[in-house]
């Protein structure tokens, strides 16, 4: 009897369901809970010390975060959540943390030993109970579910039609995007209000824009468009919002208003146009060459960010098998692209925010 091949081999995939509102919450990497959207350094001037030694205080604030909001009974940084074994682990939490009414152990200066979840058990974060959920899935179906939360809509006009299809055949391809086309305003912005109704707010949404930038305007056919409109029509889209701005021309006015009135759920990458591969013949060997021409294409797993394309950016922050973006490369990157965070809070209740900056999500329970 033979082993089953990697991608026909069961993993846990982990939920945690609300008992009192029924609202899901998926864990599919290491994940701390808490009241805060990323490690809260304690201070002198604060009535307590930091719970955590600085080097595990340091790993903890690489993390993805759940931030559960108006729950007093939560500490900043309360439990963390390891979807791989599955199991759970208290942050010397004030209230502590507890399965099945009891509470797990705690280690002073560390986070305590991990507890094993198991289907149908109850975690208990401050007042808000969690039914863990535990599904078998084959990688490949792991993957499927993943992507199914993805859409997208690549507008351009007919002149940048093909730079704006390649983008959008590399999100298809290798990332699982169902990807629409909009050639002009009227189509694009049509396809924006369709996704409003149609996206997933765990998902990703990608929107590529391929255009003229002209100062706080961009342009299709000669038709300009102010990006101050565009960026609430894409924020009351639910989800993670990726926008890319593939452009001609200075889009540094796009990215200032961006950051003014983007939300936290947002985030904005900027490449100044399609890399110019003829010019470089000459003074580039042939492997760089190919280098080149293969990341540009998305023809090659392992040039995330080399050579500063668009595509190049969005194979760093998008995961195969996570809706949860990566943004920890963009501290120490130094390329032409530029990556913009929205940084308006989520106001309503009713609303799923992601923090991007911080990989968090926020729930309003």
């Amino acid at each position: 009897m033979t082993d089953d091949a990697p991608d026909e081999q069961k993993r846990k995939v982990l939920t945690l369901r609300h008992e009192a509102t029924g609202r899901l919450v998926p864990i599919d990497v290491l994940t701390v809970v808490g009241r805060n959207d990323t490690y809260y350094r304690y201070t002198e001037g604060d009535e307590r010390r930091d719970r955590l030694r600085g080097d595990i205080a340091e790993g903890l604030a690489a993390l993805n975060y759940i931030k559960i909001s108006s729950d007093s009974q939560i500490s900043r940084s309360h439990g963390v959540i390891d979807p791989a074994l599955p199991g759970a682990a208290d942050l010397n939490s004030t209230n502590g943390t507890f399965l099945n009414d009891a509470r797990l152990h705690t280690r002073p200066g560390e986070p305590g030993p991990q507890t094993e979840l198991r289907h149908g058990d109850v975690l208990t974060i401050g007042q808000q109970r969690f039914v863990v959920e535990l599904m078998d899935l084959t990688v490949a179906e792991h993957v499927a579910r993943v992507h199914a939360g993805r859409r997208g809509c690549h507008a351009s006009d007919w002149a940048r039609l093909v730079r704006a299809e390649r983008i959008a055949h590399f999100l298809e391809e290798r990332k699982g995007f169902a990807m629409s086309a909009a050639v002009g305003w009227a189509a694009a912005i049509a396809t924006c209000y369709h996704l409003q109704s149609s996206a997933d707010s765990e998902g990703v949404v990608a929107l590529v824009f391929c255009a003229d930038a002209r100062g706080e305007e961009l342009v299709l056919d000669g038709q300009p468009m102010a990006f101050g409109k565009l960026v609430p029509l894409i924020a009351r889209i639910p989800g993670r919002k990726v926008v890319v701005l593939d452009v001609d021309g200075d889009a540094s006015a796009c990215e200032q208003r961006f950051a003014a009135e983007g939300y936290e759920d947002m985030l904005l990458l900027t490449a100044g146009g399609e890399p110019a591969l003829d010019g470089v013949v000459g003074t580039l060997g042939t492997g760089t060459l190919d280098g080149l021409r293969r990341s540009v294409a998305g023809e090659d797993r392992d040039l995330k960010g080399a050579h500063d394309d668009a595509v190049d950016g969005l194979d760093a922050l998008i995961a195969a098998d996570t809706n949860v973006l990566a943004v920890e490369w963009l501290g120490s990157y130094r390329g032409r692209l530029a990556v913009t965070f929205g940084g308006r809070p989520r106001e309503d209740d009713s609303w799923l925010s992601h923090s991007l900056r911080f990989g968090s999500t926020t729930f309003r329970f």
